[in-house]
């Protein structure tokens, strides 16, 4: 609270209402590193909820069950396919049409009591015990039966763990399913993480390479030039590029960061990729992103 009320100080100071947001959890000397950065992300999305200035703080890493029941759980959820479906990060393009373009399907499991379960947990412990493919292949399935069950005309992200994405027996699983489905699969995009691409740039090429074999496509998502550098996106035949929010953030007001976004657009339209901003909030930013040029937005 005190670092808080430093920030508010800070504000106005400098003539700014909001300077930060915190999310904090408290540590789990059990949990697993992926499963108190997820809580941790949930608590900041739960303070920039609250307001300006604003904090929470997760009592737990989502790890209230032990890993006996954790690994009981992610058997169960594969085994008996339970995992739900939900849709976000709708991004539309940023002319008069605002025709939605791509969504992200997101996974929803739940324990046996009915509560929802943090999916970053979920998906280490299936890594651990060597579920993940199996889950990755589910979430792929049920993407599919959902574009066509309800005939979608746009595109649909499905996440991708990096330890599938290098998986030769899951590809081998994966095409043909696809073979399967070539009306729709054009329609579905495989999203990776810069920081997860940048562990393995072979593989994460190689599987860009494979997707388009089946007609597929590969976002790279929560861009930052940290992980890959422009140069190194050169390299890749992608067709989209979601840019990190802290790209976008404040652009209308930052010259600086105007300058990359736009780099970034020049590029795209060099190597023919689509480029995303991710969650513009404020309006100034929206115009920014739009005088720009870039190819859709989610807000």
């Amino acid at each position: 609270q005190q670092i808080l009320f430093a920030l508010i100080d800070m504000g106005k100071a400098f003539g700014k209402e909001n300077i930060a947001h915190l999310g904090a959890v408290i540590f789990d000397p059990h949990g697993t590193t992926n499963s108190m950065i997820s809580a941790a992300s949930e608590a900041y999305e739960k303070a920039c909820l609250i307001g300006d200035n604003s904090f929470a703080v997760s009592m737990d890493s989502g790890n209230s069950h032990n890993m006996d029941d954790w690994k009981e759980i992610v058997r169960n959820v594969i085994d008996k396919d339970t995992v739900e479906l939900s849709f976000a990060a709708q991004a539309y393009t940023l002319d008069d049409s605002q025709q939605l373009i791509i969504e992200e399907a997101m996974s929803k499991v739940l324990d046996n009591k009915g509560e929802q379960l943090a999916i970053g947990t979920f998906v280490s412990v299936a890594e651990k015990i060597g579920r993940i493919t199996d889950f990755d292949m589910l979430v792929v399935r049920k993407v599919i039966d959902h574009i066509r069950k309800h005939n979608v005309s746009y595109d649909i992200a499905v996440n991708l763990s990096f330890t599938t994405l290098a998986d030769n027996a899951f590809r081998s699983n994966l095409y043909k399913l696809l073979q399967e489905h070539q009306d729709i699969v054009n329609q579905l995009v495989f999203s990776v993480t810069a920081y997860g691409a940048a562990k393995d740039i072979e593989a994460f090429t190689g599987f860009i390479d494979f997707a388009h074999r089946s007609n597929a496509k590969v976002i790279l998502k929560r861009y930052e030039s940290q992980f890959i550098s422009m140069e190194q996106v050169k390299q890749f035949k992608m067709d989209y590029i979601r840019l990190a929010r802290v790209y976008t953030e404040n652009i209308g007001m930052d010259s600086e960061k105007r300058n990359l976004v736009e780099a970034m657009k020049e590029l795209g339209d060099l190597l023919d990729v689509r480029i995303l901003a991710e969650a513009v909030e404020s309006d100034i930013d929206y115009d920014a992103v739009k005088e720009i040029g870039l190819s859709a937005a989610s807000r």
